[in-house]
Parts: structure tokens; C-alpha cells; sequence
């Protein structure tokens, strides 16, 4: 049988929206923490491949640079 749709009045759906809406969640709890965690996994890479591609664009947290404190690590570094 074909269910009868009453009609309703607008400002009673503004007056009362619990009456004719309910709040469905489309993704469960743990989906979204691993949304969120990938998310910020994607922004930490991105910003280390930023870092990476041009490290003297950030300021140096010794008088030392990046590249010097690289150069010495690569020449402790056993040839192969």
C-alpha cells in the first residue's frame, strides 16, 4: 500500500526540525580518526618534502646550515 504524505507547514518544519529530520552519521568513529590521522601524515610529508627540496628557505637552528651539518654527516659516512 502507498504510503499517504501528509502536508506540512514550513514554519513548523523551522519550529520544529527534530520532527522531521534526524542526524545519521554516514562514517563510523574509526573511519574518520584514520581520515584525520592520514591527513595530518599527508600535511607532515608535504611540509618535509618542502624542507628537503630547499632547506635554507627555513632559518637555521644552529649558526651552523642545514647543508653544512648534512656535508658533515655525509663525509663520517664510510665510502663505498
Amino acid at each position: 500500500m502507498a504510503k499517504v504524505i501528509q502536508p506540512f507547514d514550513p514554519k513548523d518544519v523551522v519550529a520544529h526540525p527534530e520532527a522531521y529530520f534526524r542526524r545519521a552519521y554516514v562514517w563510523q568513529v574509526p573511519v574518520r580518526l584514520t581520515h584525520w590521522v592520514n591527513a595530518l601524515c599527508v600535511t607532515v610529508l608535504f611540509l618535509t618534502g618542502l624542507y628537503i627540496a630547499s632547506p635554507s628557505s627555513l632559518p637555521a637552528a644552529s649558526p651552523r646550515t642545514t647543508s653544512s651539518w648534512a656535508a658533515s654527516v655525509r663525509s663520517t659516512l664510510p665510502r663505498a
